[in-house]
């Protein structure tokens, strides 16, 4: 349920492929280990 109220946050905040971006490279200075 968590992830369900994320994804509609995130459409209405930015772009799908724009939020992707952003969250990938969040994630990556974060856990650059689990991205890669």
């Amino acid at each position: 349920t968590v992830k369900n109220s994320k994804f509609p946050r995130s459409y209405y905040r930015c772009t799908h492929k724009e939020c992707n971006v952003k969250k990938q490279v969040q994630r990556s200075s974060k856990d650059d280990e689990i991205v890669v």
